[in-house]
């Protein structure tokens, strides 16, 4: 076998391990990863930190949730009920629709209903309540879902419009609390999340340290 030959021979064999790798290779093609699109979102559990995530979404479904590393307070970080995630929101037992009572209460007995449906009953409730006793029969129970500033004052506001009963807060439990905490202790201020290092013994041992 000549050089040119075990050259030419060489070069086929070497492109057909490289062939074979490609295709063994688990990692996430160009064309994969296209079709992976990846969307910001922020956490919708009823938490104060509010986290910044990164959905995964794979032809209009989600396929993973993790932090968002640009977030400079969370850095990436998601605890572990968020980062299962994709099991709640693509769980069998989700309730996807609007659910109408059709037992007594306790009984667990529902039937599910189309939103338009719901929505239609509810204003013709309200406006029955609204017509034989006046607005403030209505209670606006509403509190904060995911804590954002739209979602938390908009029904606040919607409940003002109508001229409904509103609580200070939008929960009972959350408006009871607040009350027994002032009665108690006083009011109490919270602090800045990205200053708490600096108020700690090891801070002070490092300010210690700098002055000496």
């Amino acid at each position: 076998m000549g050089p040119a030959f075990a050259g030419t021979f060489n070069n086929l064999l070497k492109s057909k391990l490289e062939d074979a790798r490609r295709f063994c290779d688990k990692t996430p093609s160009t064309f994969v990863e296209q079709l992976v699109e990846t969307v910001r979102v922020v956490c919708a559990h009823d938490c104060p930190d509010m986290c910044s995530l990164l959905a995964e979404v794979e032809d209009g479904r989600v396929i993973r949730i993790k932090g968002d590393p640009e977030q400079p307070f969370t850095a990436g970080f998601a605890c572990a009920k968020v980062n299962r995630d994709t099991e709640l929101v693509h769980s069998p037992e989700r309730i996807a629709t609007p659910l109408r009572r059709t037992g007594a209460k306790g009984e667990g007995k529902f039937a599910p209903i189309g939103w338009h449906e719901a929505l239609d009953e509810i204003v013709s409730r309200w406006q029955t309540i609204i017509a034989e006793s006046g607005p403030w029969a209505l209670l606006g129970y509403a509190y904060s879902a995911h804590q954002g500033q739209l979602n938390r004052g908009l029904m606040l506001g919607f409940f003002h419009a109508l001229g409904a009963s509103r609580l200070i807060a939008g929960t009972v439990c959350d408006s009871c609390c607040e009350t027994a905490w002032e009665m108690t202790v006083g009011s109490v201020g919270g602090a800045d999340p990205e200053a708490v290092e600096d108020s700690g013994p090891r801070s002070r041992r490092r300010r210690s340290a700098g002055s000496s």
